[in-house]
């Protein structure tokens, strides 16, 4: 199930569920550690008016969902017709501190006056672990200040919530009424979000295992009248941090960070609202908060994590909160082009640091450079060895490195990367080639199989082709003339080994044993294309383009697969392959590079209409009945639509 929304600062990661709940919460590596990992933790909101309750997940809810336009603040409402009430959420993660903090309004929709309980509950597996040893304390502080506390060991998070009393010149706060902690998943207990459905909390001040909490407020409505309380959870792996960032947020200081916040955005955006002004108005909020879902799955390492919505884990065995040099490529490349300067440096130096002492990038990283797990072997079986990666994830940082270098013409960059980054990734890649010029086999794009493919092979000769100008730019003469002669020796077996007369498409590689595969893959013909391994305007590249498109029915179905007979996450025999947004992207990326911009529209428009009111794009669609499958949102989704629509406007100009 898609995430409604995401919210971040790079230090703290919020997903929100379909009922508008908390369901990941990712402290304090953008990705990496998710304190509500596992079907049953998400923080319930729950209403109560005289004998009825409900909580928002039970089915009762309406809910829409939207982001502002100029900052990654989301508002949700959801609206109970039963109960005639409706609830609206204001939510961001602070831009200065780590805190996550929700505005909410709650309105009577009866044209009589009503007695109302709101319950807020919270619940935590402290560093995504099953090893039951977290705390959580009332903490009744100074000044009648109230909170509830979860922790283990220095990392903390204080809760606390205010009912905003008064008008806008005169306002009065004051803290919850009710609160109980107990356990959940443990010695039969549920959680205590269960005492909560009377009305009253047990008040109980102290728990430990794996415990959760909940808040109450008792208020009156009268007709359509609306009530209005701030909440946020400060986080810090220092207990009196997480006290003095709650303190900030407490009474004025919540309005003050929601401002900051906004401002924040805003300031960062300037760029982008430079180019997203030259599209179509259909485009340009899409454009914007697809750009702001790419940032908020960047870390403050630098490295852009694949997607953080861990719901997938319902269904496998892992998710896809790490860092794939592949996807990087794909989320860094269109902030270089747009003109940002700081995300695409931090990223370098994440690259930097983890590059193996023989010059190449391994499968995938956590947050924190940390190697990541990985499915692929160091041999094929019997007395075979190789290294366990993806040629392309270690040539894309390279040809990405020097797309960075070209957008800014700045010196510091080379003398920062040349030597410890681009030159030894280089001088691996020349030695990869094989007698044939080609890439020795290693493992493809979409990780499953072992052969050198036309895809990666684009990548390789694109990365060398790029590192050969920047080592002109530093005289570095050898380094040019090797990196040079040796990606037009690629280009040239490439135009003589990877295309299929037979079918007019590209193969998709060569395996081990020197035997081609014909298999129709998408990604064969963009990375000829998009790395200029073939002429574009040369008939190969044009007749694969139309091969591909009457092999999948593009015209009828718009959308593409990723290759023929693809059955990851396709749970029927009904259809061959789920589509991509990806490739579709790619589809439409040809069109406008060819001129044709109303074929290329039509699919942006398909893509467009397929994300959520929040903008946010998965990572296949089923065929069928377009829903969405597996994450959503995922990074390289997101970012190849803004890359699309960065096509589109340089078609103008």
């Amino acid at each position: 199930m898609a995430k409604a929304a995401i919210l971040s600062n790079g230090n703290l990661n919020i997903g929100l569920n379909e009922f508008g709940l908390v369901s990941d919460f990712y402290f304090p590596d953008n990705g990496y550690e998710n304190h509500t990992l596992g079907r049953d933790l998400f923080h319930r909101v729950g209403i109560k008016i005289g004998d009825e309750f409900s909580w928002l997940q039970n089915g009762d809810w309406q809910f829409s969902f939207e982001y502002f336009e100029d900052a990654l603040i989301s508002k949700t409402e959801a609206i109970n017709n039963n109960l005639q009430i409706k609830i609206t959420f204001t939510d961001f993660v602070v831009s200065d501190f780590d805190v996550f903090a929700r505005k909410i309004q709650v309105q009577n929709l009866a044209n009589y006056p009503r007695e109302v309980q709101l319950f807020l509950h919270q619940n935590f597996a402290i560093n995504s672990s099953f090893h039951i040893a977290d705390t959580v304390q009332f903490l009744p502080l100074e000044d009648d200040e109230k909170a509830i506390l979860h922790y283990r060991g220095k990392r903390a998070f204080i809760i606390s919530a205010q009912k905003v009393n008064g008008d806008f010149n005169q306002k009065g706060f004051k803290d919850f009424d009710q609160h109980t902690v107990g356990l959940f998943g443990v010695e039969g207990k549920l959680g205590s979000w269960c005492d909560a459905e009377d009305g009253i909390l047990s008040g109980s001040n102290v728990e430990h295992g794996q415990t959760d909490s909940v808040l109450g407020f008792n208020f009156s409505l009268g007709v359509f009248e609306s009530a209005d309380f701030q909440y946020f959870i400060s986080c810090a792996d220092d207990h009196q941090l997480a006290l003095t960032n709650f303190q900030k947020m407490r009474d004025e200081g919540f309005s003050k960070a929601l401002f900051e916040t906004k401002k924040s955005w805003q300031k960062w955006l300037v760029p982008a609202l430079r180019f997203s002004k030259k599209l179509d108005l259909k485009y340009q909020r899409k454009f914007i908060q697809s750009l702001m879902l790419v940032k908020s799955h960047l870390a403050k390492t630098g490295a852009p994590i694949a997607s953080n919505d861990s719901e997938m884990l319902n269904y496998a065995r892992d998710d896809y909160s790490y860092c794939w040099p592949r996807d990087a490529l794909f989320a860094i490349w269109p902030l270089i082009r747009l003109g940002y300067r700081d995300e695409p440096q931090r990223f370098f130096t994440f690259c930097k640091s983890s590059l193996t002492p023989g010059g190449f990038m391994m499968h995938k990283y956590l947050p924190n450079g940390e190697l990541g797990p990985s499915w692929h072997p160091y041999s094929q079986g019997g007395e075979t060895r190789n290294l366990p990666i993806q040629i392309d994830e270690t040539a894309g940082i390279l040809f990405l490195f020097a797309q960075y270098y070209k957008k800014f013409r700045d010196n510091s960059i080379l003398d920062e990367f040349y030597d410890d980054l681009a030159k030894p990734i280089a001088d691996f890649l020349v030695d990869f080639c094989g007698e044939n010029n080609l890439p020795k086999p290693n493992y493809e794009l979409w990780e499953m199989d072992f052969l050198s493919t036309t895809y990666s092979t684009s990548v390789v000769f694109a990365a060398l082709y790029s590192a050969s100008n920047l080592a002109q730019q530093l005289n570095r003469a050898r380094d040019a003339k090797k990196w040079r002669d040796q990606a037009l020796k690629i280009r040239t077996s490439a135009q003589n080994e990877l295309f299929n007369p037979e079918n007019n498409y590209f193969y998709r590689g060569v395996w081990s044993n020197g035997e081609k595969d014909s298999k129709i893959d998408t990604s064969s013909f963009y990375g000829a294309f998009i790395f200029n391994l073939f002429d574009f305007k040369g008939e190969k590249l044009h007749k694969a383009f139309n091969v591909l498109e009457k092999r999948f029915n593009a015209d009828s179905q718009i959308g593409l697969p990723r290759f023929e007979n693809d059955v990851y996450y396709r749970f029927s025999d009904d259809y061959e392959a789920n589509i991509w947004p990806i490739t579709t992207l790619w589809r439409a990326e040809f069109y406008i590079a060819q001129g044709e911009i109303l074929k290329a529209k039509e699919i942006l428009d398909w893509v467009s209409d397929q994300q959520t009111s929040t903008v946010i794009l998965p990572e296949q669609i089923n065929p069928q009945n377009l829903k969405h499958l597996s994450v959503a949102p995922l990074t390289w989704s997101q970012a190849e639509y803004v890359s699309a629509l960065l096509d589109l406007i340089a078609s103008k100009e």
